[in-house]
C-alpha cells in the first residue's frame, strides 16, 4: 500500500505506534530500522526521506514523553540543587537519550515541574509529622464544605462560559500514554494561548488545559470536531483525527451536554504554540 493512501492510513497509525511503545533508549538510527519494519509488516511501503525523518523525530519525541525516563531522573536526583543545576541535570539526560531539548518556555515549565515533583517525593517521608494532631471541627467542616461548593460553581462558569443551570457535563479522561493529536489552529489561537493569561485558573499550560468539544456547523464534508477552551474557539481536528471523538461528540449533542476532555500547549520554534488534545483513556 502506498504510505499516503487512504487505506493506509490506520496501518500507518499502527506501525507508528508499535515503534513508539519499543523506542525509548533507543538511538535515531534503531528506531528507523524499527519503524521501517512495522511498515514492511502492514505491507506500507516507505515515505519519502523527508517525511520518514518527521515520523522518526515524532516516534522518539512521542515516546520520551510517554515514558518520561529523563524527567524522572532529573526529578530523583533534583533534591538540594539551585534551578540552573536541575536545569543543566535535565538537559543532560535528555541528551544521554538522544533526545532534542525542547524550546525554552517548555524547557522552562519542565524545570519547574521537576522541582515541584522532587519536593513532593522528598515530603512523603516526613508527611506525618506536619499531619494535625486533631481534625478540623464541625464548624470548620461547615465553611470548607460551603467554600467548595461555591468554588466550584465559579471554577465550572469559567470552564464553560455557556453553561446554564441544569446542563451537565461529561469528562472524560485523556490516556496520557498515547500520541495526543495536534488541534488545527484558528487565526490568532496560537497567541491567544501563548498568551496564557486567558486560560483557566485551573490550567497547567504544559500538561493539562480543559477543553470541551462540538460539532462545526454542516458543511459539505464530514463534520469537523471543534475546540474550546472557555469562551474560545481554539481549533478543528483534522476529520481523520475527529473520528476518535466523533461518537462522543453525537452522544453529547443529542444528550444535550457538554464533553470535555483535556489538551495541553506546546512551544515551537521561533514563537510558534501548537495545541494537542489527548486521546480518550479506554473505559
Amino acid at each position: 500500500m502506498d504510505y499516503f493512501s487512504r487505506d493506509a492510513s490506520e496501518e500507518a497509525k499502527t506501525a507508528f505506534r508499535a515503534a513508539r511503545d519499543v523506542a525509548a533508549g533507543k538511538s535515531r538510527d534503531e528506531v528507523r530500522v524499527l519503524y521501517l519494519a512495522e511498515l514492511r509488516a502492514r505491507d506500507i511501503s516507505p515515505p519519502p526521506a523527508d517525511y520518514l525523518e518527521m515520523d522518526v523525530t515524532r516516534i522518539i519525541n512521542a515516546s520520551a514523553w510517554k515514558e518520561g525516563p529523563a524527567f524522572r531522573a532529573a526529578r530523583d536526583a533534583a533534591a538540594g540543587k539551585s534551578r540552573n543545576e536541575v536545569r543543566t541535570l535535565y538537559l543532560a539526560e535528555l541528551r544521554a537519550r538522544d533526545i532534542s531539548p525542547p524550546p525554552a518556555d517548555q524547557l522552562k515549565r519542565d524545570v519547574t515541574r521537576i522541582i515541584n515533583a522532587s519536593a513532593y517525593v522528598a515530603g512523603q517521608g516526613t508527611s506525618d509529622h506536619r499531619r494535625p494532631t486533631s481534625g478540623p471541627g464541625p464548624l470548620d467542616q461547615l465553611l470548607f464544605a460551603a467554600r467548595a461548593i461555591r468554588n466550584a460553581g465559579k471554577v465550572r462558569e469559567q470552564l464553560l462560559p455557556q453553561y446554564r443551570p441544569g446542563r451537565r457535563t461529561k469528562y472524560i479522561y485523556p490516556d496520557r500514554s498515547a500520541e495526543p493529536i495536534r488541534v488545527v489552529l484558528e487565526p490568532g489561537a496560537g497567541q491567544w494561548l501563548a498568551a496564557e493569561r486567558h486560560l483557566p485558573r485551573t490550567a497547567d499550560p504544559a500538561t493539562r488545559v480543559d477543553v470541551w468539544l462540538d460539532f462545526a456547523e454542516p458543511a459539505a464534508g464530514d463534520q469537523l470536531v471543534r475546540v474550546h477552551v472557555s469562551n474560545y474557539l481554539v481549533g478543528v481536528l483534522r476529520p481523520e483525527d475527529g473520528d476518535e471523538f466523533r461518537a462522543e461528540v453525537e452522544d453529547a449533542r443529542r444528550g444535550g451536554y457538554f464533553l470535555m476532555t483535556s489538551g495541553f500547549i506546546a512551544a515551537g520554534d521561533e514563537n510558534s504554540t501548537s495545541f494537542y488534545v489527548y486521546r480518550f483513556a479506554a473505559d
